[in-house]
């Protein structure tokens, strides 16, 4: 069994980012796995240095305890707890070590968020609609990315990069989705039709959107592209957030829930919006329990 934490931290990072798969005819690495690895690595690190004063690096998994991740958990106040403690297991797992430690730590429930407030279809309709006199062309795209990411249905950088005429049938989008592994039907409405005429003369070859151009051909290129476009996407965002005066940040991540949320209160049937967003039926049934 490898003791060190850090150690097998690293070791599970350079795993996930090796694996790829191909998404929309990308060869897409497992930068997403192993970027949250990256973050639970970190976390773990300012807890033990800032909570425990204790060197990351020495830590070993003897020292993780019930009682250590029990004093993890509330150091956490509810931010992601169920995610961090399941991959916190699989680091476990990967490195031979018991874990048992983890039952009284996975009995303990999960403290709701409360910042998570309800975004109404209205302010997607303000932001849309703002002045952009005083955006740059790059930030005017990226509010394009953002908007249309909301209109097809919660589209990541990623999904939207991949797009190609090919994935246009008609008046919908049909694209596979890189989270969880289902395919959208995304039917484009007149907004979502505008920003792809906008851009398509600045596509790189047969690309609807210029998240890509000719410097980025490899895999690792169009990656940290997308990194890179996400997050001046989202930097933007919360600055329009604040201009607009709004109750919480916004970020592309939210796109989904934003969309979700809109179609349930329009009564939407529930495997309608499971087809549109490419999510399984549990999991907008799940959205629908928080909506309520």
């Amino acid at each position: 069994m490898n003791e060190n934490v850090s150690q097998a931290f690293e070791q599970m990072i350079e795993r996930q980012s090796q694996k790829k798969c191909i998404r929309n005819g990308i060869v897409v690495y497992g930068a997403s796995s192993a970027r949250k690895f990256r973050y639970l690595r970190d976390s773990l690190k300012r807890f033990s240095e800032t909570v425990l004063c204790r060197d990351f690096e020495t830590l070993t998994f003897t020292d993780i305890d019930s009682g250590f991740l029990q004093r993890y958990v509330s150091h956490l106040q509810g931010r992601n707890v169920a995610e961090k403690i399941r991959k916190l297991k699989q680091i476990f797992r990967s490195a031979h070590a018991g874990t048992e430690v983890f039952d009284p730590v996975e009995a303990i429930p999960a403290v709701r968020k409360t910042t998570d407030p309800f975004i109404p279809y209205s302010e997607i309709v303000r932001i849309r609609e703002m002045e952009r006199s005083g955006l740059t062309n790059k930030e005017s795209f990226c509010l394009d990315l953002f908007l249309f990411g909301f209109y097809s249905g919660g589209s990541s950088v990623a999904e939207m990069a991949a797009l190609r005429e090919e994935n246009v049938h008609g008046d919908y989008l049909c694209c596979e989705r890189t989270g969880c592994s289902g395919t959208a039907r995304i039917p484009l409405n007149k907004y979502a039709k505008a920003i792809l005429r906008k851009y398509r003369k600045d596509g790189f070859g047969d690309y609807l959107l210029p998240v890509f151009t000719h410097k980025h051909l490899s895999s690792e290129q169009q990656q940290g592209r997308i990194k890179r476009i996400t997050e001046q996407t989202n930097g933007l965002m919360k600055e329009i957030a604040r201009k607009l005066q709004l109750e919480c940040e916004l970020t592309l991540g939210m796109t989904r829930r934003i969309f979700i949320e809109h179609m349930l209160a329009c009564r939407m049937p529930l495997e309608t919006i499971a087809e549109v967003t490419g999510c399984t039926l549990d999991t907008i049934i799940r959205y629908l329990e928080k909506h309520k």
